[in-house]
């Protein structure tokens, strides 16, 4: 080939991620800075790749198991349009552990794009394999990589679940009003564990989603992400503003979490390399009382759940147009507030001239366009009528 584009494929999966917290060997070698630095190494000392384009595709935080991955596709799909004729990963597991599907690819997929495919660590080179099948360590091996997966899968439920029986919080980012501690116990976060008994408090007192919602993004206190986003938690777009939204107020009333009780284990991962999350019942799941300090009393949260249910069986009524009305401006979902219709974002902001339009001014034009498209349907089929009549 005269032009040859490489693509370098790096992954790292969460298993990676969480072995090495719960104990287990991880190698080092495996972060996505080492692996760059081998396969640019590589490159380096073969001749043949000398002032060839390299991409590089990174999946962070996705395992081997599946093949639905953003940097895979993307690889994958400049390999369909014949912009990519060679692809390299540090080895087999790199780029999946599914020995079946990975020798789909290396014996039929590649071969049939003609591209050549190289496992640095594994000595793997599809251009020594033209015209006959891999020796016979090779779908071994990556027997062996399914096989690893699979039992470090199973190692890391099983220390979930005992640090879960301990009280020890394992998700990936604490809730918000709570950080977490050297030894895996939530603490109460003195930064934002006023703004929750703040929001407990006031909706008690009679203060809507809405209302509450408005009133703090007045007063410019950070939302949950906001928070996170600004602590270096997550990471967001440069000026990003993440409003309260009345969703993200019943979350935190509704999270029994704020009492002290820890429950956890709502989902668990499905079938190895499925990608599915399977719902736990609730009488299955890991519930701990007094797991860490409460910000909420029990009767208080009580009470709350108690106020909810009513008002959520007083809304019980659905609206004509409930859920199908977008903004013009940004697309989003807009809401219903006092018989008209404001878009779901600025309406929980300061921003007082924001657009709106009556529901029943709305009905009407909605009513407007479908009695229009049921005169042209009856057109429509007086026209077919005439020309079944003709034809007879």
């Amino acid at each position: 080939m005269d032009e040859i584009t490489i693509a370098l494929y790096m992954r790292l999966s969460r298993e990676d991620d969480k072995a090495i917290e719960n104990g287990f060997e991880k190698d080092e070698s495996n972060s996505i800075s080492n692996q760059r630095k081998l396969l640019l190494g590589f490159l380096k000392k073969k001749p043949e790749f000398a002032d060839r384009a390299a991409v590089q595709y990174v999946d962070d935080g996705y395992s081997g198991t599946g093949f639905e991955r953003p940097g895979f596709a993307a690889m994958m799909d400049g390999v369909k349009k014949g912009k990519i004729q060679c692809v390299i990963v540090k080895d087999f597991s790199r780029f999946g552990r599914d020995y079946i599907e990975l020798g789909d690819y290396i014996e039929h997929i590649f071969p049939f794009m003609q591209v050549r495919f190289i496992a640095v660590n594994d000595g793997y080179d599809s251009e020594d394999y033209r015209g006959r099948t891999p020796d016979i360590d090779v779908p071994f091996r990556n027997l062996a990589y399914s096989l690893y997966s699979q039992d470090i899968s199973d190692k890391i439920k099983s220390s979930l679940a005992v640090r879960r029986k301990k009280g020890l919080y394992v998700g990936s980012t604490p809730p918000y009003g709570y950080r977490r501690n050297g030894e895996g116990f939530l603490t109460p976060d003195e930064e934002t564990k006023g703004i929750v008994q703040r929001i407990y408090r006031e909706y008690l007192s009679g203060k809507g989603y809405a209302e509450l919602a408005r009133e703090l993004n007045g007063e410019g206190i950070p939302s949950p992400k906001q928070h996170k986003i600004n602590k270096g938690i997550l990471h967001g777009e440069k000026g990003e503003t993440c409003f309260w939204l009345p969703t993200t107020l019943q979350q935190i009333l509704r999270n029994e979490i704020y009492t002290g009780v820890l429950t956890s284990g709502a989902y668990e991962h499905g079938p190895l390399g499925s990608g599915k999350r399977v719902f736990v019942p609730e009488e299955e799941r890991v519930r701990v009382k007094n797991a860490h300090p409460a910000i909420i009393e029990r009767d208080t949260f009580r009470e709350v759940q108690e106020r909810m249910e009513k008002k959520k069986h007083g809304e019980a009524q659905q609206f004509l147009l409930k859920g199908l009305v977008r903004c013009g401006e940004c697309g989003r979902l807009m809401v219903r507030d006092k018989k008209r219709f404001r878009c779901r974002y600025q309406k929980f902001t300061d921003h007082r001239n924001v657009e709106s339009i009556p529901e029943a001014e709305l009905e009407v034009i909605v009513w407007k366009a479908v009695d229009i498209q049921l005169r042209l349907l009856e057109e429509k089929e007086a026209v077919f009528r005439r020309e079944k009549e003709l034809c007879e």
